[in-house]
Parts: structure tokens; C-alpha cells; sequence
């Protein structure tokens, strides 16, 4: 049976229910076999080597789809200008993000809102994408198939 002790106003107050104790979800058991074998930093470093192993695809696709947007005099710088200014795109979006973490405060508050912020200009760049046409951007018509072909 819980017990009653008194508040600093005199009013009784209800003791906590050991009845419901270890009631709060923990982590998983992935989290505590990662964390507890000390393997954080590995599993981190995997999947930012995934990342950037997919960003070099889409880095390929870009380039083989520059010649269907920039003019023949202006493909070098086309070519230039295409990568660095999705590493900048990159720091102006880290530094909003921090911008918003900082307005919405720390904790699992301020992380939820950086990542609604994200999801909804994830959702917003898929949108403008979709407006291309469909072949804008190549394979040019009449292309070989394959690209080996002798």
C-alpha cells in the first residue's frame, strides 16, 4: 500500500507506485549492444561511409546530366560550380539547423523540430524534382543502349 507523507504546505502527498516501476521503455537491444560493446563509433562511422558512397552516384548522375542543362562553353565551369555549391548547400543547411535548434530550445524538443524542419525540406525539394520532364535531363535519344557496345 502506498504511503502518505506531507508536502511543505501540509497536504498529503501520494508516494510513488513501485507497482509501476520499470514501466518506462529503455533502449533497444541493438542500443545496448552497440553502445555496450563500445561499437558507437563504428556503426557511425559505417553509415556516413554509406552516405557519401551514395552522394558519389548522385554526384556521376550529375555530371553525365550537365551537358543537358549548360551550354557546350560553359560545361567546365558547369562542372566546377555543380559540386561546390552542393558543399555549401550543405554548410547553409548545418547552420539553419543549428538555428533552429537554438530557437527551439535542447533536448528531444529541439531535436524533433530540426528534424520536422528537415522532412519538410526534403518533401518540398522532391516536389520541385518532380517538375522536370521526364528525359530533361538525358539519356539523349538515339544513345547507344549500352555503352560498350564496339
Amino acid at each position: 500500500m502506498p504511503t502518505r507523507s506531507r508536502t511543505s504546505a501540509g497536504k498529503a502527498a501520494k508516494a510513488p507506485d513501485a507497482s509501476k516501476a520499470g514501466t518506462h521503455r529503455g533502449p533497444s537491444v541493438h542500443d545496448i549492444v552497440v553502445v555496450g560493446a563500445g561499437q558507437a563509433d563504428f556503426v557511425l562511422g559505417l553509415f556516413v561511409l554509406i552516405v557519401l558512397g551514395v552522394s558519389r552516384f548522385i554526384l556521376a548522375g550529375l555530371s553525365a546530366s550537365l551537358p543537358h542543362v549548360v551550354n557546350g562553353r560553359e560545361l567546365i565551369t558547369g562542372n566546377a560550380l555543380a559540386p561546390t555549391s552542393g558543399t555549401i548547400a550543405v554548410g547553409v543547411g548545418g547552420i539553419i539547423g543549428v538555428g533552429i535548434r537554438a530557437f527551439a530550445g535542447g533536448g528531444d524538443t529541439g531535436s524533433q523540430v530540426v528534424l520536422v524542419a528537415a522532412i519538410v525540406s526534403f518533401v518540398v525539394a522532391s516536389f520541385l524534382a518532380t517538375r522536370l520532364a521526364a528525359h530533361a535531363l538525358g539519356p539523349d535519344h538515339g544513345a547507344p543502349v549500352d555503352t560498350f557496345a564496339s
